[in-house]
């Protein structure tokens, strides 16, 4: 589950104090204007008006009127003016005098800015913080899963007429198990149901996946890879607690098998085929070839409408014809594909399904499993004539073969 929280180890403070600083550095800076200003108590006579008599007293008496009621010199008459060494004192007294409540009025004004800035940075930086990052924080629900080699997707659905979400994972030598969460209680229900038995206890590839089928079942799939598929479906709806009923769905060899309820509620199985039939390896025994293991694996798919009671036969939906048949020297005839994204019905464009996959094998010059890739290609699956096109909508029909991968 995740929440929205403050960074970890930051506060306004780690903004607010180095603006602070610079700013209060730029002010002080632009305030002092070192070496410009006249200065009471260092001016030199160049500094002062002559007091020699040359200047007209007229001139010291247009600056004094100047002065308004708040300065610190003023005087009310030219007698009370004194000597003329005396006026060109109170001249030089009003220019500073003039500077520095200039300085201190432009200094005013400039923190008065910085801290109007500062605050809208930091009213700024709350606001992004809460709206652009999240933490996530993970619980341990428990403490029996297995590492699996998963595809990301199939892993846990939510269930919105119950308030109600469901996950499934590999638990004790990959045996499937689901769990329950009950939102209104904010807790797991029921602890971990095992809900069907992993004939290989040590294969990865063995991870479940699940759906809720059109009656409000839990159906979960998961293989004994590369032999066979089962499923087992949950015996009362929108629970995972009751019994299950488990069955084997065929032995098409599959891996990595994804299952996709359509919106009427068809079910779709896509798995990867391992074909050792096709494979170089075919005719090779474990003496001839250590660890020898197919590199021909087209992608297969099954469908059920009544909520996997009846599933078809496969059908091919990537095959690039295999070693020995298409002489293909790059050797990438292994599907690596992820679970299709089901796209609804929209906007006169037809309910589909979203396929991405990359091509392996052995690559150029050799023959092995799952040791080179080559490019990231991508299909749309229409559910209504089962037909393949490219992103342009180039029709590929049923499958897509070698000539149709660019």
């Amino acid at each position: 589950h995740s929440h929205k929280d403050q960074f970890p180890g930051f506060t306004c403070a780690n903004i607010l104090l180095p603006l602070f600083s610079f700013s209060y550095s730029l002010c002080t800076l632009h305030v002092t204007d070192w070496g410009s200003r006249a200065n009471v108590d260092n001016h030199t006579e160049e500094d002062s008006p002559s007091t020699d008599g040359s200047s007209n007293p007229e001139d010291y008496q247009e600056s004094i009127g100047e002065m308004d009621s708040n300065d610190d010199v003023s005087f009310d008459t030219e007698e009370s003016l004194g000597s003329d060494e005396e006026r060109g004192d109170v001249v030089v007294t009003r220019i500073s005098t003039d500077k520095r409540k200039h300085r201190a009025h432009h200094k005013t004004e400039c923190f008065g800015f910085v801290f109007l800035f500062a605050g809208l940075v930091a009213i700024g930086t709350l606001i992004f913080r809460y709206m652009a990052f999240v933490r996530y924080t993970l619980t341990e629900i428990v403490d029996i899963h297995s590492v699996g080699a998963d595809r990301g997707t199939g892993v846990g659905l939510y269930d919105e007429a119950h308030d109600k979400t469901f996950i499934t994972f590999s638990g004790p030598a990959m045996d499937p198990y689901v769990m329950e969460y009950d939102h209104s209680t904010k807790k797991f229900e029921g602890g971990p149901i095992a809900v069907g038995k992993a004939l290989s206890s040590a294969d990865f590839h063995d991870y479940p996946k699940m759906v809720m089928d059109r009656d409000g079942h839990l159906i979960v799939v998961w293989t004994d890879s590369p032999d066979s598929l089962f499923m087992a479906r949950a015996s009362k709806p929108h629970t995972a607690d009751g019994i299950w009923e488990s069955k084997k769905i065929n032995d098409d060899k599959p891996t990595y098998q994804c299952l996709t309820k359509t919106s009427d509620g068809d079910l779709y199985i896509f798995y990867r085929h391992t074909n050792n039939e096709k494979s170089y390896f075919a005719n090779q025994s474990l003496f001839d070839q250590p660890f020898v293991s197919s590199d021909y694996r087209p992608l297969h798919y099954i469908k059920s409408t009544d909520n996997g009671e009846i599933w078809s036969t496969p059908s091919v939906a990537i095959d690039t014809g295999g070693i020995l048949e298409n002489n293909d020297t790059s050797n990438l005839n292994e599907v690596y594909a992820d679970c299709p994204r089901h796209e609804p019905s929209h906007d006169g464009i037809p309910e589909r399904f979203m396929f991405g996959w990359t091509m392996s094998g052995g690559g150029p010059g050799q023959h092995w499993h799952n040791n080179y890739h080559k490019d990231a290609h991508f299909a749309y699956f229409y559910l209504d004539n089962h037909t393949f096109t490219n992103a342009a909508g180039q029709d590929f029909g049923p499958s897509i073969d070698e000539s149709m991968i660019v």
